[in-house]
């Protein structure tokens, strides 16, 4: 018996239906975002490597501006690792959730990962964002107006 192919407009309405997934479609949607924000831990250090090691004046003579190029140039196959994975989750779940999510967690890894580089060089955010943690920026110590500083 001849495997019948499904209609591609069919699917793409089946696609479009995004406002109630069910349980399986939920679930899969939620590993699939869990596994984007692991994907960059993969390709990219930890906050606090790059706060005090990554892109802190060293004696090997590397730019800050280098290590910074040299960080950013990890987002790309971050990104593009969990962008590909929830296209392939969501063609194989024929729903449009699983890409939706991951691309959620693309945005906010990059906005997080922009938050840990010091504040005159971030592309998001300018001179004006200033963290509560003491860190390698503002010498160590709390910021003013902090409670303890």
């Amino acid at each position: 018996m001849a495997r019948r192919r499904r209609n591609p407009s069919a699917t793409f309405r089946r696609m479009m239906r995004w406002r109630d997934p069910d349980k399986n479609v939920m679930a899969l949607s939620l590993l699939t975002a869990g596994e984007a924000f692991h994907s960059f831990s993969s390709f990219l250090p930890s906050f606090f490597t790059i706060r005090t090691l990554a892109v802190a004046p060293d004696s090997t003579g590397t730019s800050q501006a280098q290590k910074i190029a040299n960080l950013r140039s990890g987002y790309v196959p971050a990104v593009a690792f969990a962008e590909g994975m929830g296209v392939i989750v969501s063609t194989i779940a024929e729903h449009p959730l699983p890409m939706m999510l991951t691309s959620a967690a693309s945005v906010l890894m990059v906005l997080a990962y922009e938050s840990a580089l010091p504040p005159g060089i971030r592309y998001f955010g300018g001179t004006g964002t200033t963290t509560a943690l003491p860190n390698a920026w503002n010498g160590g110590a709390l910021p003013s107006g902090v409670p303890g500083s």
